[in-house]
């Protein structure tokens, strides 16, 4: 699996690219390790965090496909190892 495809952090100081392992976690957290910048969609031009709204966790976790094929047996998906936690989402 491509490194691009397990992670998928988009940050708007990146030029709206997925985080990659280029980029350092120094260049999208702050001191505290929550987001520098906005956090977009990555289908569609909506804002989804505000800056320093949410915090950078490592964990690595698979996400299944939104939409499979039904003759295959295996559930297909994605591994990502980079999130943001919203402690409070009001």
């Amino acid at each position: 699996m491509a490194e691009s495809e397990k992670t998928g952090l988009k940050s708007a100081d990146c030029s709206r690219l997925p985080f990659s392992a280029e980029m350092s976690t120094r260049e999208i957290t702050d001191d505290n390790g929550q987001n520098k910048t906005s956090i977009y969609c990555q289908r569609c031009p909506s804002l989804v965090l505000s800056p320093h709204q949410a915090t950078l966790v490592k964990k690595e976790f698979f996400l299944p496909y939104m939409y499979q094929k039904n003759e295959r047996a295996a559930v297909e998906g994605v591994t990502l190892i980079d999130f943001w936690r919203v402690s409070d989402m009001l």
